[in-house]
C-alpha cells in the first residue's frame, strides 16, 4: 500500500522521504539519489496479496466491521481501476487481518471517547523540503482526548522476517505526522504498534502484536531528524552507508558500498565480485578460528546481497533489459491434474479397480491449520479460542528440535553442549 493514499483511491507517486523508507534515508543519505538511477521493480503476487490485505483491513475499519472473514472469496481492492491488481481474500488472509482488527478495536472500545482515524494523511512542513514533498498516511490510529493517549498502528501482512517496533523510524514518522496534523491534541502517552500475525516468530510475540512506548517529546523532535536527512540527501555526493536498512532498498544490488562491505565483511581482500576466482579463496583448514568466525559473520551479509543482485537482475530481464551472459527461460514443467479431484478418483476406481482410500487418502491438517479452524469456530470469543487452543496443544502436540544448527551468539536460544550430548556424563569414580 502506498504511503499517501487509502487503498481504494487512485495511486500517485511515492514520497522519496516516506515513512516506510525512513530508516534507510536517515542512515544512508546517498540511497535517495542512487534509487533514482534504477528502474522500478516489477510487481509480485506477494505485493498484490499485501495490498489486498491492507485494503480489506481499511474497508472493515472504515465501515465499522469487526469480522474480516465476512469477505472471504471477495476480491480486493474494490473499484474498476484496480481490476488488474485485485487479490481474492482467503481464509488465511482474513484470519491475519482479524488479528489487526481485534487489536485496533480493543483500544477503541477501552474508552468511551476514543476516536479512530483510518488512512489519515499528513504532510511535514520542513525547511529543507519542497512544499508537500514529505508526506504519508497512517494505517490506523486511536486517540483518546480524556487521557491524551495516542496509539499508532501499522499492519504488515508479510510472512517472513519479523519487523521490530522498538525505536522504529517508520512508526515514529507516522506518530509525528499524526500529532502534527492535529496540533490541538494534547498528547501524554504515545504507543507504537506493529501487527504482523504471519511473521515467523508471531507465536513468541503475542500473536504478532508488537508494542513500544515512544517519548511524547519525540513527536516534536523527530521531524527535525527527517529535515536533516532530507538536507543530507540533497547535498552534493551524499555518502552511501550499508546496514540493515539495505534489505529493502531498490538500489542495494547496484550499490558500490554494499558490494565492498559484503566482501570485506567476509574478511577477503577487496576486489570486484566479478573478479573473484576459486584460487583467491583460502581453504578452510588453513584458517584460524578467529578468521573463520569473521567469515561466518560476513557470509550472511554476502548471501543477502547476492540474493538482492539475483532478484534485481531477474527484474531487468523481465523488463526486457539485457544482462550479458544470462537469459530468461521457462521453469522445468511439472505435470498436474486438469480436472476435478473427485472425478479423477472415480475414474481410477471404476475403470481400473483401484481402491478409493489409495487414490484419495485422508490426511490430518497441520497444527497451524487446526488452530486457524479453531479460531474461526470460536470467532468473537477470544477466551474460548485460547482455552481450546491450549487444550489441543497440551493433549496432542510436542515441540521438539529436528537437530542442531549454527547460530550467532545474539540468538536467544540456549547453547547446546554437543560433546556432553554425544558422550553423556562420565563417572570417573
Amino acid at each position: 500500500m502506498s504511503e499517501h493514499e487509502a487503498v481504494g483511491a487512485p495511486e500517485r507517486a511515492h514520497s522519496k522521504f516516506g515513512g516506510s523508507i525512513a530508516s534507510r534515508y536517515l542512515n544512508c543519505a546517498g540511497s535517495v539519489a542512487l534509487c533514482d538511477t534504477v528502474p522500478k521493480p516489477p510487481s509480485s503476487k506477494y505485493a498484490a496479496e499485501g495490498t489486498a490485505a491492507h485494503a480489506l483491513a481499511e474497508y472493515c475499519l472504515l465501515n465499522g466491521e469487526r469480522e474480516a472473514d465476512l469477505h472471504v472469496d471477495e476480491a480486493f481492492p474494490h473499484g474498476p481501476e484496480f481490476e488488474m491488481q485485485r487479490f481474492v481474500v482467503t481464509p488465511e488472509m482474513a484470519a491475519a487481518v482479524q488479528v489487526y482488527l481485534d487489536c485496533v478495536y480493543a483500544e477503541l472500545d477501552a474508552a468511551p471517547d476514543a476516536e479512530l482515524y483510518v488512512e489519515q494523511k499528513f504532510v511535514f512542513d520542513l525547511s529543507n523540503a519542497e512544499p508537500g514533498e514529505v508526506y504519508g498516511a497512517n494505517d490506523a490510529l486511536v486517540y483518546t482526548p480524556s487521557t491524551g493517549r495516542l496509539l499508532v498502528y501499522d499492519y504488515k501482512h508479510g510472512a517472513g522476517v519479523s519487523v521490530s517496533v522498538e525505536n522504529s523510524a517508520q512508526l515514529k514518522f507516522y506518530a509525528a505526522g499524526a500529532a502534527l496534523s492535529k496540533p490541538d491534541w494534547p498528547v501524554s502517552h504515545v504507543e507504537l504498534v506493529i501487527v504482523q500475525p504471519r511473521s515467523r516468530d508471531a507465536e513468541d510475540n503475542n500473536g504478532g502484536v508488537k508494542r513500544w512506548i515512544m517519548d511524547p517529546l519525540e513527536l516534536i523532535e523527530f521531524p527535525a531528524e527527517i529535515d536533516a536527512a532530507v538536507a543530507a540527501a540533497k547535498a552534493p555526493n551524499p555518502p552511501l552507508k550499508p546496514g540493515s536498512w539495505c534489505r529493502w532498498c531498490p538500489a542495494a544490488a547496484v550499490c558500490p558500498a554494499r558490494e565492498r562491505d559484503a566482501i570485506q565483511a567476509a574478511t577477503l581482500d577487496y576486489a570486484g565480485i566479478g573478479d573473484l576466482s576459486p584460487k583467491m579463496l583460502p581453504e578452510p583448514p588453513t584458517l584460524d578460528v578467529a578468521r573463520i568466525a569473521g567469515i561466518l559473520r560476513g557470509a550472511d551479509i554476502l548471501r543477502a546481497w547476492l540474493g538482492q543482485v539475483e532478484e534485481y537482475a531477474f527484474g531487468l530481464l523481465v523488463q526486457g533489459v539485457p544482462v550479458p551472459g544470462f537469459k530468461l527461460v521457462d521453469k522445468i514443467g511439472r505435470r498436474k491434474w486438469i480436472d476435478n479431484e473427485n472425478d479423477i478418483a472415480a475414474f481410477l476406481t471404476m475403470m481400473h479397480g483401484l481402491a478409493e482410500r489409495d487414490v484419495m487418502p485422508p490426511k490430518l491438517v497441520t497444527i497451524t491449520e487446526a488452530e486457524k479452524q479453531l479460531k474461526l469456530a470460536y470467532a468473537g470469543d477470544a477466551a474460548a479460542f485460547k482455552e481450546a487452543k491450549d487444550d489441543l496443544s497440551l493433549r496432542y502436540t510436542l515441540k521438539e528440535s529436528s537437530g542442531q544448527t549454527m547460530a550467532p551468539d545474539s540468538d536467544k536460544r540456549e547453547a547446546v553442549d554437543a560433546v556432553a550430548q554425544d558422550f553423556g556424563s562420565v563417572n570417573l569414580s
